[in-house]
């Protein structure tokens, strides 16, 4: 690749990071359902012409923000090792947690879940950021190697916390310490779906 075309690259890599950047923004400040392309691209400072240039449907712009700020979450659960006989539960309610403190991201992924009809690259994106995230708590859970080898278990899991956090989500009278005692009835349902 000459010297230009990898400037060229480069430079369309920050102008993609930038609307990401930018919407992520907004989503700080606004909700999710009520930011569009138009705004998100006046958030950039570029025109909405262009911002389709870099993210051919909202779907696929979403599912990019999916991909760059979920694997934070992976950081968090990376801190607790196979030997903590807590794990399990430390597993879930790290995952809560992270989906209630990033409610853009969260209302994203929910939205992803109940859709039939997303773009194939944002679908594909998600699907890849599921299957990331499946494999990942197999590796964190102490008996990743289930004899049964059933195959709806941990996307089972998976839908569990996110079920959850919803719930909680609507709660919006709840303090925290609240949240903090009611979660543990459904995470030891799902501990005890595990062993």
């Amino acid at each position: 690749m000459s010297a230009f075309a990898q400037f060229r690259e480069n430079e369309r890599e920050r102008r993609r990071d930038h609307i990401v950047a930018s919407a992520i923004e907004l989503f700080r400040k606004k909700s999710f359902h009520t930011i569009g392309m138009r705004e998100i691209a006046k958030e950039a400072g570029i025109s909405p012409a262009s911002i389709y240039r870099y993210f051919p449907s909202q779907d696929d712009l979403y599912a990019e923000i999916l991909l760059l700020r979920l694997p934070g979450l992976e950081q968090e659960l990376q801190k607790y090792s196979k030997g903590d006989s807590l794990l399990t539960k430390k597993i879930a309610e790290i995952t809560i947690g992270y989906f209630l403190t990033h409610d853009a991201e969260f209302q994203i992924l929910c939205q992803f879940m109940l859709r039939k009809d997303l773009s194939e690259g944002a679908k594909a994106k998600f699907d890849a950021l599921e299957k990331y995230y499946i494999r990942l708590l197999k590796k964190m859970t102490p008996d990743s190697e289930r004899a049964d080898g059933s195959r709806l278990l941990y996307p089972t899991i998976l839908a569990s916390l996110i079920g959850i956090a919803m719930v909680i989500n609507n709660q919006p009278d709840l303090s925290r310490e609240e949240i903090r005692q009611l979660i543990h009835i459904p995470i030891q349902l799902i501990v005890d779906g595990i062993q």
